[in-house]
C-alpha cells in the first residue's frame, strides 16, 4: 500500500509538472508516445513469462479434451504432444500403457486434466502477480523521468550525460526486478512444484495396472526426501510416502485417501502465492527507493549545486 500511494503521489505531480512546463500539443505527443511504449512492454512482457508457460499449458489441456471428447481415438494416429512441465510426460506414458496393456485410460486422462487445470491456474496467478510489480515499477520510472525533466526546465539547466545514466540506471532496475522476482518465484515454489507433481502421478498411476517396480522408477522418491526438510511439506511428504509404502507392499489403491493431500496442497498454494506477493511488494518498495527516489533527490540537488555555481 504505501510504494503504491508514493507511485499516485508522484503521478499526480507529474500531471502537475508537465500541464504547467509544456504546450498542450506537445503533452498529447508526449502522452501518446509513452502509451504506445507501454503497449509494447507489456505485449513483449506478455510473450517472455506467459507464453513460455501459461500458452503452452493451455494448448495441452485444449489438446487433452480433445482426446477426452474423441474417446481416446485422436492417440491411434500418433499426435504430437504439447510440451508442458511433467504432464507431456505423464501423459506419453499413460498412452504407452494403453497401447501395452490395452487398457482404457480415460478416467485417467479426467484426472490429469483436473491436475493441469489447477497448475495452470496457479501459473497464470503468478504470472498476473508479477505483470503487476513490473509495471508498477515502470511507471515508477516514468513518474521520476517527468520529474527530472520537469525540475531541469525550471532551473534552466540540464545534462545529457547525467539523463543518460539516468535513464541506464532505470533499465538497469528493471532488469533487476526481473532477475529477482524470478529468484523469489522459484524459491517459493520449488516444494509446491514437487508436491504436485509426485501427488499427480500417484491419482494417475493409480488406476493403471503397473508393477511396484515401474511404478517405484516413475515415482520419484528422492522429491519426497527433499520435501521432507521443508517444514511447511512435512506433512505432505510423510503421507504421500505411507500411501506409497502401502501401495506397493498390499497393492491397496490409494486414490481414495489423495483428496485430503490434495485440499493441504491446495493451502500450501494459496499461502505460497500470498508469500510471493508480500515479497515482491516489499521488492517494490526497495527498487522504488533505489532506482527512483535516490537517483532523483541525486539529480535534484547536483541541479541545484550546478545553477549556483554556474
Amino acid at each position: 500500500m504505501l510504494n503504491s500511494f508514493i507511485i499516485f503521489i508522484l503521478f499526480l505531480l507529474t500531471v502537475f509538472i508537465t500541464y504547467s512546463f509544456f504546450s498542450y500539443s506537445f503533452l498529447n505527443e508526449v502522452i501518446w508516445k509513452i502509451f504506445n511504449f507501454v503497449v509494447q512492454i507489456k505485449k513483449k512482457f506478455q510473450q517472455v513469462f506467459e507464453l513460455s508457460v501459461v500458452i503452452n499449458g493451455k494448448l495441452l489441456i485444449l489438446f487433452l479434451q480433445n482426446v477426452i471428447n474423441q474417446n481416446q481415438q485422436l492417440l491411434k494416429s500418433n499426435p504430437q504432444i504439447p510440451s508442458y512441465k511433467y504432464f507431456s510426460e505423464i501423459l506419453d506414458e499413460l498412452i504407452s500403457f494403453q497401447k501395452k496393456y490395452g487398457v482404457n485410460i480415460q478416467k485417467q486422462l479426467l484426472s490429469l486434466r483436473s491436475s493441469l487445470a489447477l497448475d495452470l491456474q496457479f501459473e497464470q496467478d503468478l504470472f498476473v502477480t508479477v505483470k503487476a510489480h513490473i509495471l508498477q515499477l515502470l511507471l515508477g520510472d516514468f513518474a521520476i523521468l517527468s520529474l527530472s525533466f520537469g525540475a531541469q526546465r525550471i532551473l534552466g539547466f540540464s545534462s545529457i550525460i547525467l539523463n543518460f545514466f539516468l535513464v541506464l540506471w532505470q533499465v538497469f532496475g528493471i532488469f533487476l526486478a526481473l532477475y529477482v522476482s524470478k529468484k523469489v518465484m522459484k524459491g517459493n515454489t520449488r516444494g509446491l512444484f514437487l508436491s504436485f507433481k509426485f501427488l499427480s502421478k500417484m491419482e494417475i498411476y493409480s488406476g493403471v495396472l503397473i508393477s511396484s517396480t515401474t511404478l517405484s522408477k516413475n515415482l520419484n522418491q528422492a522429491d519426497l526426501l527433499f520435501l521432507k526438510n521443508l517444514p511447511d511439506y512435512a506433512f505432505l511428504a510423510n503421507g504421500l510416502e505411507q500411501q506409497l509404502t502401502q501401495w506397493i507392499k498390499t497393492g491397496i489403491n490409494p486414490a481414495p485417501s489423495l483428496g485430503l493431500y490434495y485440499s493441504e496442497w491446495e493451502f500450501r498454494q494459496k499461502q505460497a502465492l500470498l508469500k510471493i506477493k508480500n515479497q515482491l511488494s516489499l521488492l517494490s518498495f526497495a527498487l522504488l527507493i533505489l532506482f527512483n527516489l535516490l537517483p532523483y533527490l541525486f539529480l535534484v540537488l547536483f541541479l541545484l549545486f550546478s545553477k549556483f555555481n554556474s
